[in-house]
């Protein structure tokens, strides 16, 4: 495999590892959609001072990454969740123990699968606006179940949802416990940051 190819297939590894369209590269990068198509199919390189850039991002770590990395191994059950579409990005063993049918649709959206108290987070634009806007930065609950999906039995769980911006991108990390089973199922608490010194 010659050179050229080898970095358009690097290139192309790392931008769908970040999941993110040639056009989004293209305009974190400053190019056109056209020259990331080329270098990726080995028909052009980059120039020396782009090279430098793109080698950057190719060796640098993305905070997704890294927290993904942070709780894969982890016996908590524990998920990263995209905002965009609601689809699941990471997970910890934990998680996979307890609901490793969900793992089937890592990466897809599920927004119009959310039920229940999740639904209250999924279906409301404005609760979205202020998660984005820094406004709302925490929510807990308690529930039964969160998809229209066949995951295996119901079970009632404490959730925990802290929300994080990478980059763009808001994402929510959550961790989900075991609770007392005679607690009524909804949401229990909506941080805003002006409560966190409280």
């Amino acid at each position: 495999m010659d050179e050229n190819n080898d970095l358009g297939l690097r290139i192309k590894a790392w931008r769908q590892a970040q999941q993110l369209h040639q056009k989004g590269l293209a305009h974190r990068l400053g190019v056109t959609q056209q020259a990331v198509s080329r270098w990726e199919s080995g028909q052009d390189v980059p120039s020396a001072k782009m090279l430098a850039q793109l080698r950057s991002l190719l060796v640098s770590p993305d905070p997704l990454d890294v927290e993904r990395a942070f709780i894969r191994n982890q016996s908590t059950i524990r998920a990263l969740v995209d905002i965009d579409g609601i689809r699941l990005v990471g997970y910890s063993q934990g998680y996979a123990a307890v609901w490793d049918d969900f793992l089937q649709v890592l990466g897809q959206p599920v927004e119009d699968k959310v039920i229940n108290e999740l639904q209250t987070f999924a279906g409301s634009q404005s609760l979205k606006h202020q998660i984005v806007k820094n406004e709302l930065v925490m929510m807990s609950g308690v529930s039964l179940r969160h998809l229209d999906i066949d995951l295996g039995p119901e079970f009632k769980h404490r959730w925990h949802m802290c929300f994080r911006k990478h980059g763009q991108k808001m994402f929510v990390d959550m961790l989900f416990e075991p609770c007392d089973q005679a607690l009524d199922t909804g949401i229990e608490l909506m941080l805003r940051p002006d409560e966190l010194l409280g």
